[in-house]
């Protein structure tokens, strides 16, 4: 299979997460799926770049809110399909083979929610989903859309304008390096 994914981690001053994230993506990248990463910077005043860069990420950088700031990233990306994901969604194993498994339909795709804490319980309750978490879109309907905008809750407004229910994955992200970091 040949590489199709472009991951674009948004963050502003996230070097406390970006290791952990990093660490999980590798994932893709013994499995063939990442064709690059993508570091969407919205002014960091700390490391956040100069760690991007050693990680092997493409780091580009926008003003405004993380809509801009993921807009800007897609912009750079080349994959077939777009993750986007903030720096401390920490994806958990089995993530990159439930992406796999998604590439073959056109929906776009979240992550599930989590399982445990208030904001899980919360969500399950609600039957909601996070795109803001974590969203997996075909690169050619994220354009036929018009892209990520600097609005609140930017991937949701793309959802709309798609007119699209995404597919909830069977994989699912820590909110925390943390979390990752203790396994």
């Amino acid at each position: 299979m040949r590489a199709r994914l472009s991951v674009i981690v948004t963050c502003r001053n996230g070097q406390a997460h970006l290791g952990a994230c990093a660490a999980a993506l590798f994932e893709a990248v013994q499995l063939g799926l990442l064709r690059e990463l993508i570091l969407a910077d919205g002014g960091s005043s700390d490391d956040t770049p100069l760690i991007a860069e050693e990680l092997g990420a493409e780091v580009v950088s926008a003003s405004g809110g993380r809509g801009a700031w993921a807009a800007r990233g897609a912009e750079a990306a080349q994959g077939d399909w777009l993750l986007f994901l903030p720096v401390e969604s920490i994806p958990e194993p089995g993530w990159a083979e439930a992406v796999i498994a998604h590439l073959g339909e056109s929906a776009p795709a979240v992550f599930a929610p989590e399982t445990g804490g208030l904001t899980g319980s919360l969500r399950r309750m609600l039957g909601g989903v996070a795109p803001e978490r974590g969203l997996l879109i075909r690169a050619g309907d994220y354009a036929r859309a018009g892209g990520l905008s600097d609005v609140e809750r930017p991937e949701r407004a793309l959802l709309r304008a798609l007119g699209a229910k995404p597919k909830v994955l069977e994989a699912r992200l820590s909110r925390r390096a943390e979390r990752v970091a203790a396994t």
